[in-house]
């Protein structure tokens, strides 16, 4: 829940690498513990991805 908090903030001032960061970072510690970040957090995280990526089409 912090992450997803972590990711929400860099959001909500528009940034989105920031966002990226955050989720590899959680990725990268959870893999130490041999866990996967919760649904939420993943599918805030493709929300903002998809987002992204469609905004580079245009």
């Amino acid at each position: 829940m912090l992450y997803r908090a972590h990711m929400r903030i860099e959001d909500a001032a528009g940034n989105t690498t920031a966002v990226r960061a955050v989720y590899r970072e959680l990725l990268d510690y959870l893999e130490d513990l041999d866990a996967e970040p919760s649904a939420e957090t993943t599918a805030f995280y493709e929300r903002k991805a998809s987002v992204t990526a469609a905004s580079r089409t245009f």
